[in-house]
């Protein structure tokens, strides 16, 4: 369809308040984008999740032609309103829904069978994106998303259409998710803590070298300033954050946060619209971005000094890197303490990286560390503890 030729960049209900909002939270998000740097930033989509229908005894309320109703009391002004105010305002409004016959929590019913009806009422609240979940699908769910994709097209409304597990998770990837969907879900539901937001992050390893413009890995929302990444003020809890919101930037994957906006601190929006970090996850080469021994062109020196540095960190040091065009920078690099109760010292010489090549004396590169926005130097290697 041609959109989203860089990875989306939004808010979304669902990580702080699963079901539980009302439309309160749409009107705030519409104020502080503006109000805050998040709109200059890239931020444009505001997106609903899980529980906007009305639900009756876990039934959701369609009239007599299967047309869904909007939960009154949750949209008491209606959902058409809300959808007005953000387009008023030069911002796009995300939708949601499920593939299958019920949703996640068990309300049926779902889009399974009333797919034609819900595609002609999204489309003409005028949604400019759609997850569809894919909870309960009862038939082939590689024919029911492919229809997803083909009818949306067909209503030529131009929809960032995002597939949620329908197939392309990364243990059953398969070549035809990048022109199925703009973004396409690889991993589980991502919760608040460490532990999970590495496992989201394994599950987009290998998989980068099929990134691209209008088709991107999803590994499901940032959790910045939630649960284990709550912003207490510590130095600790702002690394954590910086750490999350620059995997996500390097492994180009959709920039979606979900925190709090009305009561965000000051150091979460400078994470979260740190430009320079925005810059490596919106430009775009000729990949994008994995650990870095998914690429090709690595020396063998590389490689074995690269796993004896592993080895030495007990595993729990990595190097991410993602090729970038020469306007913003020809490669940047990120390395990972997995760990969270240890420090560990790591490196890198550039001129054992396949940027350099086309060169054989010693590569000196100008380097910037993106969260010390004046550390600028020339140098042939990197060294730092984690």
């Amino acid at each position: 369809n041609g959109i989203a030729r860089t990875p989306p960049m939004g808010w979304s209900t669902w990580n702080l308040y699963g079901r539980e909002f009302t439309d309160t939270v749409f009107y705030d998000a519409v104020r502080v984008f503006e109000s805050t740097a998040m709109k200059s930033s890239g931020y444009e989509y505001i997106n609903v999740d899980g529980g906007w229908w009305w639900s009756i005894n876990q039934t959701v309320y369609r009239n007599a032609t299967g047309f869904a109703y909007v939960d009154p009391v949750k949209f008491p002004d209606g959902i058409q309103a809300v959808i007005d105010f953000i387009h008023s305002h030069g911002f796009k409004y995300g939708h949601y829904t499920d593939a299958g016959t019920n949703a996640c929590d068990g309300d049926a019913d779902m889009s399974e069978y009333y797919m034609a009806q819900d595609i002609e009422l999204f489309i003409s609240w005028g949604i400019d994106m759609i997850k569809v979940d894919a909870c309960a699908v009862q038939g082939n769910d590689t024919e029911i998303i492919f229809q997803w994709r083909d009818d949306l097209n067909a209503t030529g409304h131009t929809v960032l259409f995002s597939n949620c597990r329908n197939q392309c998770l990364y243990s059953d990837w398969q070549s035809w998710c990048t022109e199925l969907s703009n973004i396409w879900r690889v991993s589980p539901d991502i919760s608040a803590s460490w532990e999970s937001m590495l496992n989201n992050l394994d599950a987009t390893k290998s998989l980068g070298q099929y990134a691209q413009p209008s088709a991107w890995n999803d590994p499901d929302f940032l959790e910045l300033d939630i649960g284990e990444f709550a912003y207490d003020g510590s130095v600790r809890s702002l690394r954590m954050n910086q750490a999350h919101f620059s995997l996500w930037c390097v492994i180009s994957a959709p920039l979606i946060v979900g925190m709090n906006l009305t009561n965000v601190t000051d150091d979460i929006l400078q994470v979260i619209t740190n430009m320079d970090a925005i810059a490596v996850n919106q430009n775009y080469l000729d990949h994008g971005g994995d650990v870095i021994t998914e690429f090709k062109g690595l020396s063998a020196a590389f490689r074995q000094e690269y796993l004896q540095q592993m080895q030495k960190n007990n595993n729990m040091t990595e190097l991410f890197y993602k090729p970038l065009p020469e306007t913003v920078g020809a490669a940047a690099f990120l390395f990972l303490n997995r760990a969270t109760n240890a420090s560990y010292d790591v490196q890198l010489d550039f001129s054992q990286l396949p940027i350099a090549s086309n060169h054989e004396e010693t590569l000196y590169c100008v380097s910037k560390d993106i969260w010390v926005h004046d550390n600028i130097k020339k140098t042939s290697s990197i060294a730092a503890t984690l």
